[in-house]
């Protein structure tokens, strides 16, 4: 017998030296010389122990190629051919399939989310924070450019951004600025709009609005 380690270290051992099988019992491997077929008729029960009997009919797991009649020839060269690595210019993508993967990834970098929701807006003010936005100083890059943004970014899709390439990513969705329209000419044109909102921010604003005194509102919509 042998300390039991390893089950497939028993199995080697019992194949090497022809035994017929061996008992795992206590931590321990007892190897028997006699043929499975005799193991097999002189086992009993014993509790804690395993007993493995080798197939001395088993082979080795073989691989049988299963094509079309008159093709064998032709897929054993190809199969020789991608193995040599002499099907690269066959299996990689064309410059026309990389440029396009290459725009997909990078739009999808620079967010999708709903054209209502596309404001751009500082996460460090935000009601819904994520890990890092309420820090003083971000080095957070843009996901258009990669320059430093701050905790800039759109709203809905939580995408960091710089000015510019959010005004890329915003594209034609409409923004919204309201003011009083009772605050004079001279007053509103000086910063009596509020700042860009999506649509979803402003009505959310003029519904707060609502509730207070009646005052006239005056709206500006860009798309």
């Amino acid at each position: 017998f042998i300390p039991y380690i390893s089950l497939d270290e028993c199995k080697e051992l019992c194949i090497r030296h022809g035994f017929g099988g061996f008992c795992v019992f206590r931590n321990r491997a007892y190897f028997r010389e006699d043929a499975g077929e005799v193991l097999k008729g002189r086992l009993v029960s014993k509790p804690g122990a395993t007993f493995h009997i080798r197939d001395a009919g088993a082979v080795d797991v073989k691989f049988e190629f299963k094509v079309p009649q008159g093709t064998l020839v032709d897929f054993k060269q190809r199969l020789s051919d991608w193995v040599a690595g002499k099907l690269t210019s066959q299996l990689n993508a064309s410059q026309d399939e990389v440029e396009q993967l290459q725009w997909r990834s990078d739009s999808y970098a620079q967010g999708i989310c709903a054209r209502a929701q596309r404001a751009y807006v500082c996460f460090r003010g935000s009601q819904t924070r994520g890990a890092g936005d309420g820090m003083f100083i971000t080095f957070t890059q843009c996901s258009g450019c990669n320059v430093s943004c701050g905790n800039w970014g759109c709203k809905g899709c939580r995408r960091p951004f710089c000015s510019k390439c959010f005004t890329k990513h915003r594209g034609t969705s409409p923004h919204v600025q309201w003011a009083y329209d009772d605050m004079g000419f001279i007053r509103t044109a000086l910063g009596g709009f509020s700042a860009d909102l999506c649509l979803e921010d402003a009505q959310q604003a003029l519904a707060e609005l609502s509730s207070g005194l009646e005052r006239p509102i005056r709206l500006r919509i860009f798309s």
